[in-house]
């Protein structure tokens, strides 16, 4: 009698095991149950930080690139005024020599 009730004791230990089995490929283990749902909070915790994180930079590279299109606009119009004033202060020489250049040549 003690052969058949450990006998007994395997096979129930043996359907228990069988029975966990199931459950873990039916995905309703509870354990398992538990740390996917852990694993999968962790995972939402981690893709939302990222894409916080990625925002942030996209912003500070956009405002980098404002910073760098202002600052070569300013450039830009700063260099435009100075070749202006260069191109006048230029005219003006030009005119004062062919100006020179007549009185020489009439009197």
């Amino acid at each position: 009698m003690k052969v058949d009730c450990d006998n007994n004791k395997v096979l129930e230990g043996v359907q228990g095991l069988r029975e966990l089995l199931r459950q873990l490929n039916n995905g309703t283990l509870p354990g398992y149950v538990a740390s996917l749902a852990k694993i999968q909070e962790v995972y939402n915790e981690r893709i939302a930080r990222a894409n916080v994180e990625k925002d942030l930079e996209i912003k500070l590279i956009d405002r980098k690139y404002d910073a760098e299109i202002r600052r070569i606009n300013e450039e830009t119009e700063s260099k435009k005024i100075d070749l202006k004033d260069s191109l006048l202060a230029n005219l003006e020489k030009r005119k004062k020599y062919r100006l020179r250049l007549c009185v020489d040549t009439t009197a």
